[in-house]
């Protein structure tokens, strides 16, 4: 990146600058949403806060007027310390209301922050949960969750803004009011002197903000090395493999661009700020030296002067609050705005309204006329595909990599929405069903499947069905189907192991063993509906034998769909089906796709005598070692 980039200041509508309707908007969101966190408490410290920012101005008045006593009370002759106590009682007793009220604005304020902090997060992950992938594989919607884990914390920060400025707008008034009984245009020109000095804040606030947001993605792509680097599974691919100083500079070569322009505009910010900071000063001395004037011409007493004296500080002080803090949540709420934006998202389609019964035997599948091209890439991945699968049937779907078999499965769980031709589950267009509904009749194992590693063993399998109350019998039997049983047994804790080696007493499985958990977690669910998209990518040839045996087995009466690149592992199918490019090429089973001596007839004749050279070779390896 070069050195001397600089924000584009000609580009500021990308940025969607904040407009007075659009803050307002999120400020009222902002509340809302701490209330519902706890009412009582956020109303008592927001009410406590308004009370106590009287307190300075009203401790002044009884200073100042306790001030003329005493130089009254001094001059006389037999002057007592009586005379002072009605003020000194009004002192004490209105300190000790004010700090009564502090102590309560303060214990509800930690209660409500404490609850956000816990419960922030959980905010988050529900709304991810309720818009679909489709809408979160949107690079936009993907920048907003990436700047929403940054900057949620800061909504409680924000509203704690909204509070202060609240506070200091009641502060300013009552200084405003005491300080022009005084002298009105002293009033308006201390107000507005604090000007030059909030618009030059504003202007570099959002010159940082502007230089964040238009890098959002740079930061994006700079962090996935950040969290490889910090990842002990990839850092150990990363260092056998030399690519820790690839990546580190990766990582650096961004931060310290990015920092080094962050740097310029804050060191241009601080030197005007400290001009314009000492031009408000000279405002203030002048008003001091009107003050003191006329408590010279005796005009004015020294309570008087002191009282307005002090005002006038505060007065400028509050004001500059006041501005300050509006640029802080003006600041705050153009990162806070795709936050907001966040909540706002709605799936990229509705879901459906028939509710769909729970089953016991497998539905039937069919797709009619589907096409479908995935969002922003202009390339269909499935052509007028079209399917019927029978009920309980055991479907193989093989293909080159690419050729649409794991879309097939997207679809079908609705993870996206087909743009032509529809799938119906028990004639139903799927369009139409409850997705939650139609969930708790399937399961799946993705290609990507889970890990849980800060779960157990039993935990990592019964989570395929934690609606349940827990079934030990179950659980032995679904290790068991997926050839998991004896490893797991052989771990120290047995079905109450960790699965990571960075917990206290926990270890960390292998590939082969977190895919047969994985499996196994979908034996306990044993669902109506299987999907298993690679499921034994990771598993020696003998235990991936035993498990699609007990696969056909297991799920009888149930309709599975099997994606495999390993044809000798599906020929066992009903029916197994061949796409290329989005398309049916052939299917049949297993005798008669070998009979057409097509391309699956190819295909397994070639896999068959790679396996069959492997043997071999293994074989002389034995014959090798005995001699």
């Amino acid at each position: 990146m070069p050195e001397n980039e600089t924000p584009n200041n000609n580009n500021q509508d990308k940025y969607q600058k904040m407009s007075f309707k659009q803050f307002l908007r999120l400020s009222v969101w902002v509340v809302k949403y701490v209330f519902k966190i706890d009412k009582k408490n956020t109303l008592a410290f927001l009410i406590g806060g308004s009370i106590n920012s009287l307190r300075p101005i009203i401790n002044t008045w009884i200073f100042a007027k306790l001030l003329d006593v005493i130089i009254q009370t001094a001059t006389k002759e037999n002057a007592s310390i009586t005379e002072l106590y009605p003020y000194l009682a009004g002192m004490f007793f209105y300190n000790i209301f004010a700090s009564t009220v502090s102590y309560v604005t303060g214990a509800s304020r930690s209660i409500v922050r404490t609850k956000f902090q816990a419960l922030s997060r959980k905010t988050i992950y529900s709304q991810v949960n309720s818009i679909g992938i489709q809408t979160l594989e949107d690079p936009e919607v993907a920048n907003k969750l990436h700047r929403t884990n940054m900057y949620m914390q800061e909504i409680f920060s924000f509203f704690r803004g909204i509070q202060d400025t609240l506070n200091n707008i009641v502060s300013s008034t009552g200084a405003i009011i005491a300080v022009a009984t005084f002298s009105p245009w002293l009033a308006l020109i201390t107000a507005v002197s604090v000007l030059p000095v909030v618009l030059n804040d504003k202007k570099y606030r959002y010159m940082i903000y502007k230089h964040g947001y238009e890098n959002t993605e740079k930061s994006r792509l700079a962090y996935g090395a950040f969290e490889d680097l910090m990842d002990s599974r990839d850092l150990q691919e990363i260092k056998i493999n030399s690519g820790y100083s690839y990546l580190d500079k990766k990582f650096m070569d961004f931060t310290n661009w990015y920092t080094g322009i962050t740097l310029r505009i804050l060191r241009k910010w601080n030197l005007s700020g400290y001009f314009l900071d000492n031009l408000s000063e000279v405002i203030l001395y002048i008003g001091y030296i009107n003050i003191f004037t006329r408590l010279i011409a005796h005009e004015i007493s020294v309570g008087s002067a002191t009282f307005y004296q002090r005002m006038l500080a505060s007065l400028q002080g509050n004001i500059t609050n006041i501005f300050m803090m509006t640029n802080d949540l003006m600041e705050t709420s153009l990162r806070l705005k795709d936050t907001y934006e966040l909540f706002q998202v709605t799936p990229s389609f509705p879901d459906g309204t028939k509710e769909m019964s729970i089953i016991h035997e497998g539905p039937e599948i069919e797709f009619k006329n589907v096409t479908f091209e995935y969002p922003r890439t202009g390339k269909t991945v499935i052509k007028n595909l079209n399917l019927k699968i029978k009920k309980g049937e055991k479907v193989a779907i093989v293909g080159h990599n690419g050729a649409g078999k794991t879309t097939m499965i997207r679809l079908l769980l609705r993870l996206y929405r087909v743009q032509q031709g529809e799938i119906l589950v028990n004639g139903i267009n799927i369009n139409d069903l409850s997705i939650d509904s139609f969930y708790k009749n399937s399961g799946v194992l993705m290609q990507e499947y889970n890990t849980y590693p800060y779960l157990t063993a039993r935990e990592n399998i019964l989570i395929g069905r934690s609606d349940i109350p827990v079934e030990e019998d179950r659980v032995m039997k679904a290790a068991e189907s997926a050839d998991a049983l004896a490893f797991i047994n052989e771990f120290p804790n047995k079905f109450d192991q960790i699965l990571s080696e960075k917990y206290k007493g926990g270890i960390r499985p292998s590939s082969g063993q977190w895919q047969k958990i994985a499996i196994a977690r979908l034996f306990y669910r044993d669902p109506p509906l299987v999907l298993f998209d690679e499921p034994t990518s990771s598993i020696d040839a003998v235990s991936e034998y035993n498990i699609f045996n007990r696969i056909y087995e297991f799920f009888n009466n149930k309709t599975v769909i099997i994606i495999s690149h390993r044809f000798s592992t599906v020929r066992n199918a009903d029916r197994i089906i061949v796409i290329k490019e989005g398309e049916i090429l052939e299917e049949g089973t297993h005798e008669q796709l070998i009979a057409l001596n097509g391309e699956y007839c190819k295909a397994f004749l070639l896999q068959a005598q790679g396996y069959s050279t492997t043997t071999t070779i293994a074989s002389d390896e034995d014959s090798e070692n005995t001699r």
